[in-house]
């Protein structure tokens, strides 16, 4: 006897659908862990950014500061050649312009390094060369703490993607208990029968047959896969909040720093 057959399960419970659930969750999860990532980039050319400008207008004030030091040295050294000055007085002076041009020294020497982190940073290795458009002598923006806070909160790449992981993790979840959810299996096919018929020395030939049945887990309840996942989500959930309190007691004592600085402006 011979012949063939077809099998095809039938995935019952919604398990399909939540497989592509964990699916879609999973890919989510990656594009925000990316965007967490490119956001960590962006941060950091902001932040050398500013401290650039800054360094650049420390190096200002500190080449008017030697002029200014350089100017007075001389006017000393006028004064103490005519008797108008005592020695100290002239001493104290040159001890003066060498503190401020060592001072100037190593702003140009921060700011230096600090142009050429940022043109590591944003993979243009002429931005170390180049003025910087910007200043740092523009206003402050006008911030409300709380809509500030909630802002951030709702903006924040690290949280959408801790947010992201816990979806996946519910989804998980949701698979692992329709994991014990019977299918159902079809099985269809044609067979060559070579026992002898009604008439003889014939043989019965081609029959087909048709089978239906669903396969039932009795002894797999996939407590240890469930109780698995629902760790995962629990730990996920604690992970979103922990952020979340995180974020707003950063966000609390930056804005602090920010009122003191609108403040002096």
């Amino acid at each position: 006897e011979y012949g063939f057959f077809v099998e095809q399960t039938v995935v019952l419970g919604g398990k399909l659908r939540l497989q592509r659930e964990v699916f879609n969750r999973t890919a989510d999860r990656a594009m925000a862990e990316l965007e967490l990532q490119q956001q960590r980039v962006l941060s950091s050319v902001r932040s050398l950014f500013y401290e650039t400008l800054a360094l650049d207008r420390r190096a200002e004030v500190n080449e008017r500061l030697a002029a200014l030091a350089s100017e007075a040295v001389s006017i000393t050294a006028q004064l103490f050649n005519v008797g108008a000055a005592d020695r100290p007085d002239f001493l104290e002076s040159e001890i003066e312009t060498r503190r401020v041009q060592l001072e100037l020294n190593a702003a140009k020497n921060r700011a230096f390094s600090t142009r050429q982190q940022l043109a590591a940073f944003v993979g243009n290795l002429e931005v170390a060369g180049r003025r910087l458009a910007g200043s740092v002598d523009d206003p402050l923006p006008e911030l409300e703490r709380a809509a500030a806070t909630q802002m951030l909160v709702d903006r924040s790449p690290q949280i959408r993607a801790a947010r992201a992981a816990l979806a996946q993790a519910q989804a998980a979840t949701a698979l692992a208990r329709r994991v014990t959810f019977p299918d159902l299996f079809l099985r269809g096919g044609a067979a060559y029968n070579r026992e002898q018929g009604e008439q003889p020395g014939r043989p019965i030939g081609w029959e087909g047959a048709l089978e239906a049945g669903v396969s039932i887990p009795v002894f797999n309840r996939n407590r240890g896969g469930i109780a698995a996942a629902r760790a995962e989500e629990l730990r996920a959930q604690s992970e979103v909040q922990r952020l979340e309190l995180l974020l707003r007691a950063q966000v609390a004592a930056e804005f602090a720093t920010y009122l003191t600085a609108v403040r002096d402006a």
